[in-house]
């Protein structure tokens, strides 16, 4: 907890579980070394961090177009950090479910190719990520349902702006993406991620 501002130490706290007060921490920690990765750290800290109405946290960098996003899913932690467009990051830990629980998720479309698909779980799971991915990066969160999204081909409309999703290699067992509005730059792109164990 010694590397992140102190004022993010309560916020941290505020979790009754230590699996998420652990990825909270691994979260910042990862968004504070992505910060020096773009070397923009002398100038802005993590003691800029804020939250939008819809909770989605930001930096408040006035004279930066900057954004990131955070996930977590079992013992990873992944950020994003984007220089010039927003971004959105969802990873997930593809365990057993039961499909038909949460089909009613995604469009009719989406539903015939999981259907279709030699491996059915990693279909849903790559579709799950992309749709949260866009969610995150428009920032509306769970005001937005996700069958009200169709992935086609990488792409989705939301609101009137063309989302671009990418897949990220997180790690065996893991699946993820990414979300920006216009196709990524991706000398601009930073993503880290980091594993604890139980």
């Amino acid at each position: 907890m010694r590397k992140i501002p102190e004022n993010l130490h309560v916020r941290i706290l505020h979790y009754h579980k230590e699996e998420d007060r652990w990825a909270s921490l691994l979260g910042k920690v990862l968004l504070q070394e992505g910060l020096k990765g773009f070397e923009i750290t002398k100038n802005y800290k993590l003691t800029g961090l804020r939250y939008t109405l819809f909770r989605r946290p930001y930096l408040d960098f006035a004279d930066l177009d900057f954004d990131f996003n955070i996930s977590h899913s079992r013992t990873c932690v992944c950020c994003a950090l984007n220089l010039n467009s927003r971004i959105g990051l969802d990873i997930e830990y593809m365990q057993s479910i039961s499909l038909e629980r949460f089909l009613n998720q995604m469009t009719e479309q989406e539903r015939r190719k999981i259907d279709q698909a030699n491996n059915q779980l990693q279909a849903f799971y790559n579709y799950w990520t992309e749709k949260e991915a866009i969610i995150k990066a428009n920032g509306k969160g769970l005001y937005i349902n996700m069958n009200e999204i169709e992935v086609n081909n990488r792409r989705s409309i939301l609101e009137n702006q063309i989302w671009q999703t990418f897949p990220i290699n997180i790690g065996e067992g893991y699946t993820g993406h990414i979300a920006t509005l216009f196709p990524v730059e991706f000398q601009n792109l930073k993503i880290l991620n980091m594993e604890w164990d139980k």
